[in-house]
């Protein structure tokens, strides 16, 4: 009946998002394999332009808490003597897919590293079980460890909401690791009205 199949579906979907059900590192993933969520998001199983057939490799490292969060990246893994890498960095509720197909166009060439992040407590980072530590301060932290495991000693930021708030904190702590930034949707002031209209 109804119940029974939206009841199906919501384990399907609760088994992706489940860190118990994280895949092993260093898996790779791509298109003719994504689970139900991205199905929903209307990313094609099957042909489709060049953008829907990036292939993404995926990451999981630990924070300085013990965390262990996720990236995912596209084109060549970052080093020296490639470019230098572009990093995405998603807003509140948001996770590394809303750059699947940014990421896959930008990596295109084969000679440009792209890498999305999942903040701690969302897509397949692992839950933070202190609520106090869901801060735009922890999670710059956050990104400065996804750089020390990557190696990344400079890149690009691309950050939407959240993610440009997050690089405003990070030109404050670490700097040097910004070659250049894109804030999309967000600006050094947030006004009040704004703040309440995504209250209510």
């Amino acid at each position: 009946d109804e119940r029974s199949g939206q009841e199906s579906r919501n384990r399907k979907t609760q088994s992706w998002s489940s860190p118990a059900m994280l895949r092993p590192p260093n898996s790779y993933v791509g298109p003719s394999n994504l689970p139900i969520p991205f199905k929903r998001l209307g990313f094609r199983l099957t042909g489709g332009s060049s953008m829907d057939q990036g292939v993404f490799k995926e990451h999981f490292f630990r924070s300085s808490d013990g965390l262990l969060l996720y990236a995912r990246s596209y084109g060549p893994p970052p080093s020296p003597s490639a470019a230098i890498p572009i990093i995405c960095l998603p807003g509140l509720t948001r996770n590394s897919r809303d750059f699947h197909q940014l990421a896959s166009f930008l990596s295109t060439s084969g000679e440009l590293p792209v890498i999305a992040l999942d903040y701690r407590g969302r897509g397949n980072s692992e839950r933070d079980s202190d609520k106090s530590r869901y801060t735009v301060a922890v999670e710059t932290g956050d990104v400065i460890t996804a750089c020390a495991h990557f190696a990344i000693e400079k890149a690009t930021f691309i950050g939407t909401s959240r993610g440009g708030l997050i690089l405003h904190h990070l030109i404050d702590r670490a700097p040097s690791l910004i070659a250049a930034a894109v804030l999309n949707d967000i600006g050094p002031v947030i006004e009040i009205g704004g703040l309440l209209a995504i209250r209510d």
